[in-house]
């Protein structure tokens, strides 16, 4: 009897953990990131200011504090307008809203420099 309810303590203390575990990763890491392009559109770097996502993922706070954050561009990387139809980063401006799909998951902390999966623009 004692054997059963160490097994059933244990599977509990496994299961909150897990629910833990996953809790943390899910608020932690992000897979896309949105702003507004600004500074350089270049061959392989977008800049685009990400403060209102910073701001949201700090829990709204409200510091004046602006964000500039980077998408990398591979040759992988894919880029389209709102409706899918495929352009080119030459075809971006500054004031364009971007939403920036990365290629892996990036915790929230290290944001400020990302490989981008595929770049899509929102508003031209």
């Amino acid at each position: 009897m004692t054997h059963r309810k160490n097994v059933a303590l244990l599977v509990c203390v496994a299961v909150v953990i897990a629910a833990l575990v996953g809790y943390v990763l899910l608020h932690t890491f992000t897979r896309e990131i949105s702003g507004t392009v600004e500074g350089s559109v270049g061959k392989e770097v977008l800049e685009f200011n990400c403060s209102d996502q910073i701001r949201k993922w700090n829990g709204g706070s409200g510091d004046d504090i602006g964000y500039l954050c980077e998408a990398h561009i591979s040759a992988n990387t894919t880029i389209e307008d709102s409706e899918g139809n495929p352009i080119t980063l030459a075809d971006i401006a500054n004031g364009d809203r971007v939403r920036i799909l990365l290629s892996k998951p990036y915790n929230k902390r290290d944001i400020h420099a990302v490989k981008a999966r595929k770049v899509i623009v929102l508003h031209n």
